[in-house]
């Protein structure tokens, strides 16, 4: 086994005999820092086997249960070597700066990024995620071409007065982007009218400010989903795939619930997910939408979480 320190990890001293890895919270601290013990660290930096620390060791005079120590005490500095695995794939589409961002974002977090915007293209990428950026209302064809390939989604829609992300949606688990189309035409018969007029218009909202900000909130919702480990223990993904967070120009949110819809079939026949006791119906939003022109567009409401305070 070969023993290397991660040298992503600060190191400084903290006197002239005590060395200690990490800031904010220190990894490791060596105290007695001999000669020997230094020779032994410049090894680790470029990776060693344990023979090799334990030669250096008794040629400045370090027993082997001294060695033993020195590398417990590193223990948790040392790096671990990376497992083979498969980068996971996400399908981006829209396009915009905030588009842009997001990609360069999961880009660098690990992720294979393909933009695609082409239909067909889009239905024969292979993806593990997808991700819509639009703007006011989204393409139709987005309404089945993840869902009937058990592919998670995560729709961004750019409004005139705040955007929505979300919510992450788990084909089979919650509502579907069509879902929350039905629930809007409920809430407001004139909306496919109005969604079919706001096909390809751009939103005004895109600053760069609200871009990155934006940008930022889906890379991170991307990559937990992806990785199956939320920052916050409570946001499961049962929960995601029920919740969308608005943004304002001023970076206030507000966090929504949604619910299929019991005329949608994506759920199989009518299972509609329960929503939490705080959670109340909430007139017709603008933000979060698919346009179906010329037909009437297909169009979501949502149940809208009591705390209307910025996160």
């Amino acid at each position: 086994m070969t023993f290397r320190i991660d040298t992503g990890i600060p190191r400084v001293w903290r006197t002239p005999h005590s060395l200690q890895y990490g800031i904010d919270e220190p990894l490791a601290v060596l105290e007695r820092v001999s000669v020997g013990h230094e020779r032994m660290l410049e090894l680790l930096t470029v990776g060693t086997p344990r023979t090799g620390l334990e030669a250096m060791g008794s040629q400045h005079g370090l027993t082997t249960r001294e060695v033993d120590e020195f590398i417990a005490t590193l223990g948790p500095v040392l790096a671990t070597p990376a497992p083979s695995i498969t980068r996971p794939r996400v399908v981006l589409t829209g396009n915009s700066p905030t588009a842009g961002q997001i990609a360069r974002l999961l880009a660098s977090g690990g992720c294979r990024v393909a933009r695609v915007g082409d239909t067909n293209e889009l239905r024969s990428t292979p993806a593990d995620l997808g991700i819509a950026v639009g703007h006011f209302v989204l393409s139709p064809e987005l309404h089945g071409a993840w869902l009937r390939r058990d592919i998670p989604h995560l729709p961004v829609v750019f409004g005139d007065r705040t955007v929505r992300v979300g919510p992450l949606v788990e084909p089979g688990l919650g509502p579907c982007l069509y879902c929350l189309e039905r629930f809007r035409t409920d809430a407001d018969p004139a909306w496919p009218a109005i969604a079919s007029q706001l096909w390809g218009r751009r939103s005004p909202l895109e600053s760069a400010l609200l871009a990155a900000e934006v940008a930022v909130l889906a890379a991170r919702l991307a990559l937990e989903r992806l990785a199956g480990a939320p920052s916050d223990p409570a946001a499961s993904i049962a929960a995601r795939a029920t919740e969308s967070i608005t943004i304002d120009t001023r970076g206030r949110r507000v966090d929504e619930r949604h619910e299929v819809h019991p005329e949608c079939g994506c759920n199989g026949w009518g299972e509609v997910i329960a929503l939490p006791r705080k959670a109340r119906p909430a007139r017709a939003r603008r933000g979060t939408a698919t346009a179906r022109a010329p037909r009437a567009a297909r169009n979501a409401t949502t149940s809208r979480a009591a705390a209307d305070a910025p996160a």
